[in-house]
């Protein structure tokens, strides 16, 4: 995906939470933040029954106010987890790759 995003693209990988268990999400999330260092997590759902994380990144662009938010409190909360949140989430997880 990384080879085909233009620059100042957007990718977003939703995590459906509730159909992972926590060590395949920490893998999803190790896979991302090793070829996306600076993503962000996103609240893509407000529902107890099927919650939703956006993990996003822009080609090109590592700081949040790249996404067009000066202010990630103007999201009203939804971004809930920066960087260095995803990586400690992630610890050593395995990589999620196409034969894992």
């Amino acid at each position: 995906m990384r080879a085909r995003l233009a620059d100042g693209g957007l990718f977003c990988r939703w995590l459906p939470l509730h159909q992972l268990d926590l060590s395949t999400m920490r893998s999803i999330v190790r896979s991302f933040v090793a070829v996306y260092p600076r993503a962000r997590a996103l609240l893509a759902s407000n529902s107890l029954g099927t919650p939703l994380v956006g993990l996003v990144a822009l080609a090109g662009a590592p700081e949040s106010a790249d996404f067009g938010v000066d202010d990630e409190f103007a999201l009203v909360g939804g971004f809930v987890a920066g960087p260095d949140a995803l990586a400690r989430f992630a610890g050593d997880a395995p990589l999620n790759t196409d034969d894992r």
